[in-house]
């Protein structure tokens, strides 16, 4: 399922959505929806949010998820913003902030997203260690970025 998306990549625009549809009516918060406990769960969201970073198509998060509400999404009342003072909330937010900061510097990232020249397997086959591995270039071919994702 992680490797699917790579088959359409270039066939359209994409945008990668973590929209408020994900995080309402009945479904939890993000990291609500990560396996394990709470350590596990934010070690999950971020080798997920690393995945999205790193992957062809603009990233869209939804509010709250960029530092791991554990509440589900309600337009009655405001995030759960004192979740910050929690290292492990805090982290999930300098990870984002991070992950911003990489994608807006390295134009490989971002130049050529809906270009199939733009990327390219390293090792998209790996189950046993749960790793995929992928370059990114961008429009000056050297510029690239290696992304290694333990899912």
């Amino acid at each position: 399922d992680l490797t699917f998306s790579l088959m359409y990549a270039w066939s359209e625009n994409y945008v990668l959505p973590l929209s408020h549809d994900e995080v309402v009516h009945g479904k939890g918060s993000l990291i609500g929806k990560m396996a394990g406990d709470p350590w596990q769960k934010r070690a999950n969201l971020r080798a997920m949010l690393g995945w999205m970073w790193g992957h062809p198509g603009k990233k869209l998060l939804f509010m709250g998820g960029e530092f791991a509400q554990t509440r589900e999404w309600n337009h009655d009342r405001s995030l759960d913003w004192h979740l910050l003072d929690d290292p492990g909330h805090a982290g999930i937010r300098h990870l984002v902030r991070d992950l911003n900061h990489i994608y807006r510097d390295r134009k490989a990232l971002h130049e050529r997203d809906n270009e199939p020249g733009g990327f390219a397997w390293i090792d998209c086959n790996d189950t046993q260690q749960s790793v995929l591995a992928w370059l990114r270039f961008g429009l000056d071919l050297t510029d690239v970025v290696a992304v290694v994702a333990n899912l």
